[in-house]
């Protein structure tokens, strides 16, 4: 909320605090999958602030970045998993979220509220929702288009640096020091050694 309240571009910051106020409660409660990365009760708004963490160093070392597409594009690029999964535990893919997808719902809702505050037709809009389209990086992971944006290229690498440590972490807590962890899926069925520096 803090990120939010020091949005500079009024259109960005506008957009953002009005989906994220009307979808606060599910943002808090919702999953950011039903398997694999953040798959838990909280886990969007997890991955999300986790995200907005690794933001702020790219920001510090790429200067050049506009921090509030940054900021924007992070917080709402999942947005709707909350419309994506039937609820908040035990989740499962609704038909909605099988057949559209939170990438494809996440620009409409984007679009249906830049209308809402006569901002359809900005470019801060447009590029926020290519950052949705294409926050995946490729078509068979959902995304229709590929990152054209310095910014939206940074949210993928960012969003796929958090889903793979995430499940990492996971893994290496589950062996002892001095063993490998069994194949893991999202890493290209790598094992890992969890060395005994590890703490």
């Amino acid at each position: 909320e803090s990120i939010i309240a020091n949005l500079k571009n009024p259109v960005i910051k506008a957009v953002t605090e009005k989906i994220y106020l009307d979808n606060k409660e599910d943002f808090y409660l919702y999953p950011a999958a039903t398997k694999f990365h953040h798959a838990y009760i909280s886990g969007l708004a997890y991955h999300t602030h986790s995200m907005l963490k690794l933001a702020k160093g790219f920001l510090e070392v790429y200067d050049w970045l506009n921090a509030d597409l940054m900021y924007s594009g992070i917080i709402l690029h999942d947005i709707c998993k909350i419309h994506e999964f039937d609820s908040f535990e035990g989740s499962n893919y609704t038909i909605k979220g099988k057949l559209i997808g939170h990438i494809s719902m996440g620009v409409s809702l984007l679009d249906a509220v830049a209308k809402d505050l006569n901002y359809s037709d900005s470019e801060e809009v447009m590029l926020l929702q290519h950052i949705m389209l294409s926050h995946h990086y490729y078509g068979n992971f959902g995304s229709p288009k590929k990152p054209n944006i310095a910014e939206a290229l940074m949210i993928h690498f960012i969003d796929n640096i958090d889903s793979k440590a995430c499940v990492l972490g996971e893994e290496l807590e589950l062996v002892e020091n001095g063993d490998l962890t069994g194949p893991i899926g999202v890493l290209e069925r790598e094992r890992y050694y969890k060395h005994k520096l590890s703490e």
